[in-house]
C-alpha cells in the first residue's frame, strides 16, 4: 500500500514573482510619482523662463530708457521743419507708425568708432503685427543739412502691446498725447507708458533740456 505524502500550502516565499494586482498597484504608484514629479520640473521650468522673461524685459526698459533720455536731453530747438520737434502716441498710430522726430546732438554712433559732432535727426518708430510690436530707433546725420543722408535704424524695445506717450505743454500746464510744435517749441517732459502682453506696464518721465537757437 502506497503512502500518501501530504501536501502543504504555499507560502510567499515560495512564489518566485508578483501577483497581477501587485503589478498594476506598483505601476500605478510609479504613475503618480511621475506625474507629480513631471509638474514640479514644468513649474521649475515656467519660474525659470519666467525670470528670464522679466530679466529680458528689465534689460531692454532699461537700455530704451537710457538711449530716450539721452536724445530728450540732448534736443536742438530751432525754425525750420528739419528742427522741429513732432510726437504722438502709440495708440493713436495704428499697426505701424513715426512716434517721435526731433533734431539731437545725441547719436548711437552706427557710422564708425569716432565720436559725432553733427547734428542728428531723430525718428522713433513702432512696427510689428497686431500682436506684439517693436520700437525702433533711426538717425540721420547733418539734421537741417540738406544731402540724402543715409538713416541708420536700430531696434531698441522689442515684443510689446502698445506703447503711450504723453507731451507736457508748459502753456496749458498739462499733458497731450500729440505735439506738432513750432517755433522752435518743445515738451518740457515726456511720460511714457508701455504695455506688454499680459497688460504689464513700465511708466516713466523724462525732462526735456534743449539747446535753442539763438535769434538775435
Amino acid at each position: 500500500m502506497k503512502k500518501i505524502k501530504k501536501g502543504r500550502i504555499a507560502t510567499r516565499g515560495d512564489r518566485a514573482g508578483f501577483t497581477l494586482i501587485e503589478v498594476l498597484v506598483a505601476v500605478a504608484l510609479s504613475s503618480v510619482i511621475m506625474m507629480a514629479l513631471f509638474g514640479m520640473f514644468n513649474s521649475v521650468v515656467d519660474v525659470a523662463s519666467s525670470v528670464k522673461f522679466q530679466e529680458s524685459s528689465s534689460y531692454g526698459e532699461r537700455t530704451f530708457e537710457g538711449i530716450l533720455f539721452d536724445d530728450l536731453r540732448s534736443v536742438y530747438a530751432a525754425s525750420g521743419d528739419s528742427f522741429r520737434f513732432k510726437g504722438k502716441s502709440g495708440s493713436f498710430l495704428g499697426i505701424d507708425g513715426l512716434l517721435m522726430e526731433f533734431c539731437s546732438t545725441a547719436s548711437l554712433n552706427n557710422f564708425g568708432t569716432s565720436p559725432s559732432f553733427s547734428l542728428q535727426r531723430v525718428e522713433y518708430v513702432m512696427k510689428g503685427g497686431s500682436d506684439t510690436k517693436n520700437i525702433y530707433r533711426r538717425e540721420r546725420n547733418n539734421c537741417g543739412l540738406s544731402g540724402d543722408w543715409e538713416w541708420v535704424e536700430v531696434p531698441i524695445l522689442k515684443e510689446i502691446s502698445d506703447i503711450e506717450i504723453e507731451y507736457y505743454d508748459p502753456e496749458d500746464n498739462s499733458f497731450v498725447t500729440e505735439w506738432d510744435g513750432g517755433n522752435a517749441q518743445y515738451p518740457q517732459a515726456v511720460n511714457v507708458k508701455v504695455v506688454y502682453p499680459g497688460n504689464r506696464e513700465h511708466l516713466f518721465t523724462v525732462g526735456l533740456s534743449a539747446m535753442v537757437e539763438d535769434e538775435s
